[in-house]
């Protein structure tokens, strides 16, 4: 064991565009050993993975996938057996960066495994590294403005939350609706209500070839329903 444990970094890796990567998290994933991505339990591929992989070579360096039930993300037992690798690596004085989309504490993977290691393994020295938010992507790709001045901004996964949109609605002059590919019908019907379908704007995958932004009633007809989307509106 090395007297120095290694630093474990949360780096943010934007919403899909690598170039929106910063200078920073570049910079650190060119250095680090060790690069730990969130994979689905089903085994589908690492998204994350694929952004970093378009801005740093990876060849080389040891690559960690840390298991997430999508389901059930907040469970420790999937990925245990890859922290407890990445424990020993850090352990021998190895630096480890750990891939998420947008950015690390904003409804994260990473957040669940930052969490643990600070109350469990106070030992490790923890960093974040900002990233891009899919937020403040799709804002800008929609030429969307979030808030200015005093306005107020509410920002929701409306699948965990679909009695809240109505009540977000009122109290904010904009609601930004992540998760919101299959709570479109709901969404339209709380918006339908005030007057604000007209308000509404669908940015799927953004900064991603396959972009696609739809406005008022096109992006409520359920014509997307992809789990990378953010619906925003603006009062």
């Amino acid at each position: 064991m090395s007297e120095r444990w290694g630093r474990f970094y949360g780096i943010g890796v934007g919403p899909g565009d690598p170039e929106l990567m910063t200078l920073k998290a570049v910079r650190v994933l060119e250095r680090v050993p060790v690069v730990c991505y969130p994979q689905s339990t089903a085994g589908e591929g690492s998204m994350a993975l694929a952004i970093a992989s378009g801005a740093v070579s990876l060849a080389g360096k040891e690559l960690v996938p840390f298991p997430f039930s999508m389901s059930q993300p907040h469970t420790t037992d999937t990925w245990q057996g890859a922290l407890g690798r990445v424990l020993e690596r850090l352990a021998e004085g190895m630096d480890c960066a750990f891939l998420t989309e947008g950015d690390p504490l904003l409804y994260s993977t990473f957040v669940y495994v930052y969490e643990h290691l600070r109350r469990h393994h106070p030992q490790v020295s923890l960093e974040v590294v900002p990233g891009v938010s899919s937020v403040t992507a799709a804002a800008a790709r929609a030429g969307v403005p979030l808030a200015a001045g005093r306005e107020r901004i509410a920002l929701l996964p409306a699948l965990y939350h679909p009695q809240d949109i109505g009540p977000c609605l009122e109290s904010s002059d904009t609601l930004v609706l992540l998760k919101v590919n299959r709570m479109l019908d709901a969404v339209r019907r709380e918006l339908e209500a005030r007057g604000l379908v007209d308000r509404a704007v669908l940015v799927r995958r953004a900064t991603l070839p396959e972009e696609q932004v739809l406005c008022g009633p096109e992006a409520l007809d359920g014509r997307v329903r992809d789990y990378f989307s953010v619906l925003i509106v603006r009062r």
